[in-house]
């Protein structure tokens, strides 16, 4: 009997494990994952909170089209439009910078919700 209780332990053990480690780390939330790059663009794009893809883009902040604020509006855009939580980037090319759009869309959104009072 002891063998059978620790056999099923154990096989209960791996399918929480195996749940554990498919889960969604930060939970069910909306994301906005950015592919840095430069010369090609970052591809963008937003999955909702079961993990289903919402929309994609491709934006130019970068060298050499440097289209910050045509940028800045297409991710604040995103981020209103599909409730997004949470915001990803990757570490390639240009992530630095990449950052620093996802931080002034981040201003840009909450100086928004603010002035609308949500």
């Amino acid at each position: 009997m002891r063998e059978a209780a620790e056999a099923e332990a154990i096989k209960i053990f791996g399918r929480n494990l195996h749940e554990l480690l498919l889960a969604a780390p930060a939970g069910p939330k909306a994301v906005l994952g950015i592919d840095p790059g430069i010369r090609t663009g970052c591809k963008v794009a937003v999955v909702d909170a079961t993990g289903k893809l919402l929309e994609i883009a491709t934006i130019y902040p970068h060298e050499p089209r440097n289209d910050w604020q045509g940028s800045l509006a297409t991710l604040a855009r995103m981020v209103v439009q599909h409730g997004v939580e949470l915001i990803s980037i990757g570490n390639g090319t240009a992530s630095r910078e990449t950052d620093k759009l996802a931080a002034e869309v981040i201003k840009l959104v909450a100086c928004e919700r603010c002035r609308n009072g949500s």
